[in-house]
């Protein structure tokens, strides 16, 4: 990162000097930067102190009550939305020099005046924001990970016990532990410290009901395009299933072929989202509850790839070929359930 023209190195000197009325005020003399320190100064340590200028400017563009008259009410012209996260830290959209940040930060409010912000928090950009959206389900998946390591390794940590002092906790244990007051036995029921038991098994049951509903829209529509797509230029899809049983003489789902399908399968996943999952909600009994759940958890990227890991290995013993994508993978063992399904009839 190349050096502003406009930096400057720290001050020279510093001279007294006194005004009409006789205060005393420092005047600090400033000179730029010599080019050869600019040239072996650190790009990391520019870089930060650019975007410490850049945050204190934001700073001063802030409410604070000592402002004059006249900003205070420029500032209440501007158009902006504030939630409360906690006491103390707040969440403001709001515009700035033509762009829109989302601010989490913490805001002080004094009476009879307006909040004013701190240095401390996060200012974000809408394309910064949408994409943190997006990944939040993971997000939320890797903190639950993250407590239930947490949470093995405090149990793990816990000293061993005398026999002695086993045998009377049994008895009596201790309600402080997470587990039901009066249990005895040598299994403990483990509970996530995220939710109540209750609440877990609602959320794999949600998991899997998207995996069954996705699955069941999804399989017969990939195979449909995949073969619209292949009788143009692919010699293979003209054999016979049975002839062709997995998918072998397939070159364009291989090679060429191939991102097409991507491109398609990210769409039919849209379609499933946005159409479908709405139309099969009385066929599979979904409330609008489940149904906002699906959308929300398969509108990411990773949730995506979790649905394909779970459906190759829930058919890993059919053996069947695997190519380099893994897409194609996915219509192997497709047109293999459906050739299954075929000879079961006969």
């Amino acid at each position: 990162m190349a050096a502003p023209e406009s930096f400057y190195t720290a001050p020279t000197s510093s001279l007294p000097s006194f005004d009409a009325a006789g205060s005393r005020k420092e005047v600090r003399e400033y000179a730029p930067a010599k080019p050869e320190w600019l040239a072996n100064a650190d790009p990391q340590r520019l870089e930060r102190l650019e975007q410490r200028m850049m945050t204190r400017a934001e700073d001063r563009s802030a409410p604070f009550p000592n402002s004059d008259p006249s900003k205070r009410r420029r500032a209440e012209t501007i158009p902006s939305a504030r939630f409360e996260l906690t006491d103390v830290r707040h969440a403001v959209v709001e515009p700035f020099k033509g762009q829109i940040y989302i601010k989490i930060r913490e805001f002080v409010h004094v009476k009879g005046k307006d909040f004013w912000s701190s240095p401390r928090g996060i200012n974000l950009r809408v394309d910064e924001w949408k994409k943190l959206v997006e990944v939040m389900p993971a997000i939320t998946e890797a903190v639950e990970d993250m407590e239930d390591f947490s949470f093995q390794r405090d149990q793990g940590s816990k000293k061993v016990k005398r026999d002695s002092d086993a045998q009377s906790d049994e008895a009596t244990p201790d309600p402080g532990d997470g587990f039901p007051w009066g249990y005895t036995g040598d299994a403990v029921p483990y509970t996530k410290p995220s939710g109540t038991p209750e609440e877990e098994e609602e959320r794999e049951a949600c998991k899997d009901l998207a995996f069954n509903i996705i699955q069941a829209i999804f399989v017969p529509c990939i195979l449909k395009k995949v073969d619209e797509i292949c009788r143009e230029q692919c010699y293979g899809c003209n054999l016979p299933i049975e002839k062709d049983f997995t998918q072998k003489n397939h070159e364009c789902i291989m090679l060429d072929m191939s991102e097409k399908v991507e491109k398609f399968f990210d769409r039919a996943v849209d379609n499933i989202l946005e159409t479908e999952l709405g139309k099969c909600r009385s066929e599979w009994n979904l409330t609008a509850k489940d149904n906002n759940r699906i959308v929300s958890y398969y509108s990411t990227i990773h949730a995506r790839n979790r649905l394909f890991t779970k459906y190759v290995n829930m058919h890993v013993e059919k053996k069947v070929d695997e190519p380099e994508n893994g897409r194609a993978v996915l219509y192997n063992i497709c047109h293999a359930d459906i050739c299954f399904q075929q000879q079961m009839l006969v």
